[in-house]
């Protein structure tokens, strides 16, 4: 016990503890509560103190309350939970010494913890998950801060440098001491704030239950600071400003190109300049503890979390770990990018200098959206793809018509085209790029879009029988395969069904309504669109490709559906001679629809859009699929004149015309 004095100041409460707390406040055994809870903090000896002051506080509360029957339970709640928080301080005596000895050594370099917004390049490729680049993002479309959520956010500030104690929703914060450790049992624990991690909280807490969601770099994720809102914020710009151009009456308007620092500023202001703190706060006003540092599952049921101070916080989830941890941009191993100090994602929408030269690699949906950013913006682009086409995992029509769209725009673009190897002499000089075809490109800046690698491989998945730096692959309701006890769950990127922020928040939706459920003992629903069951993963995905012109889809391809074996008909519009609305949106409107119809069940299977505005009529047809809406049906859903969502009634009269012939 000569670290006890080191751990003492502690307070280990869970959740319930409060909750029973609220409940007799208004029968006079508040105070006594509290007194306890002082005791607690206060004690100095963790057998002695300890149990002292919580046995004297008990037989204090049992003797004067047990008379008052609408508190009995409340009573016996806290008893029970009190009687749990003197067996976790006393595992703490056990456990001490070692705890100690591993926070000495702290896991964190000093240097990762210095002030800086981001790493680039292949540095940026070999950070562990959670390297936090502490600056601190993001508020919501008035610029106020607030959770990425499906929940209101919250909008006050919040000392993000404080960690979160177990107990009450209404955040308060602990400084540990440099050789401090702390231990805390919550029902459910989420590794990763990101936009998946605090749907999971809301879900979870909706529920009822007590959570601990655990981040080290910004509380909002990927999406919030790197992805899809610093992006988009950059590309509409461009996009309004050549949607103009092709408008008689306003293209005369349109006198200069795109201000660059103006779409910079914008772009800051809709990632709160790296600021976390309305994220974190929407976290605490939920009631969900948020524990900054780098979280590793550390055996069943366990996360030990190491904190910037150099502390490990050991937690207990009673239910549930889910891993909310995301994925990282891919850079492949090739000669010379390590000196290249190439971009990412990340690099491409937080810096503020327009390259005059910038390579991309891939013709994806990265690849295609930064191309048209960046071109948009100043930079002479070249997007080097390997496959024959854009946009190669969507309707061929899509990339066809992007590709198009780029190069109107002057972008160089190469198909069936490979980097062999780079070379960049100079640290502030170009880079040149040796292709297979045996020619070069300089650039300036080279930006790498080929894909994603999950964020799972220091996170202690060993410590479970789990593969480090592996895709978790889970079931139709997130629950991690092959971890005994069902305990353990991963929603978002990190499982590889589905790399898209909406996807990830539907799968942590489901994860947390599935956990809640369980813990009220109830069987979860994982029937096909049960309430438990991801099944939009499979049958009904949304996505969104935010180049000009916009590409909608959901659901199935043609070529995905034939390959299931499934008779289908394909039905195909063009938008600018057949849709009125269309043409009153753009003079010289460019765009295409499809329709995928299962023959067997008259249902839709997929659809694709390809067009300025389409964006917005993604989520009709995603009900259409979701909801398993026939085409008898569909008929009595009657488009407004004159708009570009009567491209659903060219569908429905080209489909009809086919079938008559």
């Amino acid at each position: 016990m000569r670290h006890a004095h080191r751990i003492a100041p502690l307070v280990v409460v869970k959740a319930e503890y409060s909750v029973a707390v609220r409940d007799v406040e208004h029968n006079g055994v508040f105070a006594t509560a509290r007194e306890l809870g002082l005791s607690l903090i206060a004690s100095s000896s963790l057998r002695g103190g300890l149990l002292t002051a919580g046995a004297a506080a008990i037989e204090r509360m049992t003797a004067d309350h047990r008379h008052q029957p609408r508190t009995q339970d409340a009573l016996d709640d806290l008893e029970r939970d009190l009687a749990t928080l003197a067996a976790q301080w006393l595992r703490l005596d056990n456990a001490a010494e070692s705890m100690i000895r591993r926070a000495a050594p702290a896991r964190n370099d000093p240097a990762e913890r210095r002030t800086t917004r981001r790493a680039t390049g292949a540095d940026e490729a070999a950070r562990p998950y959670g390297h936090r680049a502490r600056g601190t993002p993001a508020r919501d479309s008035r610029g106020r801060p607030g959770a990425n959520t499906d929940s209101p956010p919250g909008d006050r500030p919040r000392d993000s440098s404080k960690l979160m104690t177990a107990g009450s929703g209404k955040a308060e914060a602990m400084n540990l001491g440099p050789e401090a450790s702390a231990d805390a049992a919550y029902d459910v624990i989420v590794i990763g704030a990101g936009p998946i991690g605090q749907n999971v909280a809301a879900r979870a807490r909706a529920g009822g239950l007590s959570v601990a969601v655990v981040e080290k770099e910004l509380v909002g994720g990927e999406c919030s600071y790197w992805a899809c809102v610093p992006s988009k914020a950059m590309l509409r710009p461009v996009v309004a400003v050549a949607e103009a151009r092709r408008i008689d009456g306003a293209r005369e308007a349109v006198t200069g190109s795109v201000d660059a620092a103006g779409v910079f500023r914008r772009r800051d202001r809709y990632v709160s300049d790296w600021d976390d703190s309305g994220q974190a706060q929407a976290l605490a006003d939920m009631g969900a503890h948020l524990v900054r540092g780098h979280g590793r599952v550390d055996g069943p049921r366990r996360v030990s979390v190491a904190t910037p101070e150099e502390t490990i916080v050991l937690l207990t989830a009673l239910h549930a770990v889910v891993v909310c941890t995301g994925s990282l941009a891919a850079v492949p191993d090739m000669p010379g990018i390590a000196e290249a100090r190439v971009w990412t994602n990340r690099t491409a929408t937080d810096t503020s200098k327009v390259p005059a030269r910038l390579a991309i690699i891939g013709g994806g949906a990265v690849g295609v959206e930064m191309a048209t950013a960046w071109q948009g913006l100043g930079s002479a682009v070249t997007l080097i793809a390997r496959e024959s086409r854009l946009l190669p995992k969507f309707e061929e029509f899509a990339g066809d018509l992007v590709g198009a769209s780029l190069k109107e725009s002057g972008v160089d673009v190469r198909h069936n085209t490979t980097v062999t190897s780079m070379r960049r002499p100079s640290p502030s000089g170009p880079v040149t790029l040796f292709l297979d075809d045996h020619s070069e490109v300089e650039a300036d800046e080279v930006l790498v879009a080929v894909g994603r690698i999950p964020l799972s491989g220091d996170i202690g998945l060993e410590t479970v029988g789990l593969t480090p730096g592996s895709w978790l692959d889970v079931d139709d309701t997130c629950r991690v395969r092959g971890v005994e006890g069902g305990w353990l769950y991963a929603a978002g990127d990190v499982n590889h069904r589905a790399l898209l922020t909406h996807q990830g928040k539907y799968q942590a939706r489901i994860v947390g309504n599935a956990i809640a459920a369980q813990a009220a003992g109830q069987a979860p629903d994982t029937s096909l669109w049960g309430r438990h069951a991801a099944t939009a993963d499979i049958h009904a995905l949304p996505q969104v490709v935010f180049t000009d012109p916009e590409v909608a889809t959901v659901g199935l391809s043609a070529d995905e559906a034939g390959r299931d074996g499934r008779d289908i008909r394909v039905v195909d519009v063009d938008l600018p001679t057949t849709v009125m609305g269309a043409r009153l949106y753009a003079d010289h409107y460019v765009g295409q629809a499809r329709l995928v119809l299962d023959s067997a069940t008259d249902r839709v299977l997929g659809m694709t859009f390809v067009g300025s505005g389409v964006t917005e009529l993604l989520h009709s047809a995603t009900i259409a699929v979701a909801g398993q809406v026939p085409v008898s049906r569909l008929w009595h859903a009657v488009p407004s004149f004159p708009t570009i969502s009567e491209v659903w009634l060219r569908l429905l009269e080209a489909l009809q015309a086919g079938e008559q012939m």
